[in-house]
């Protein structure tokens, strides 16, 4: 929960790999891709006072739970 307007950041291993200006109050980060099929995110939100607040959010992309539109990846080689 964001307390200001705030900058919001996800990290993975070190990289961020998504970051979204919210305004205050909840908010929902819809368009992650973190890369591998597991692991821990880093959520770190910095409010326009300069504070920071940050969280550790587990992942894991189990088989048959894409979003709705996202088609699975198939390769194949001959």
């Amino acid at each position: 929960m964001a307390r200001t307007n705030a900058l919001v950041k996800v990290i993975q291993n070190g990289n961020v790999i998504y970051q979204e200006n919210v305004p205050p109050g909840q908010f929902t980060l819809d368009s992650i891709q973190p890369t591998g099929s597991a692991g821990d995110l880093l959520v770190v939100v910095r409010e326009a006072d300069g504070s920071q607040q940050s969280f550790t959010v587990p992942f894991s992309a189990v088989p048959g739970m894409l979003k709705q539109g996202v088609e699975p990846v198939q390769r194949g080689g001959g």
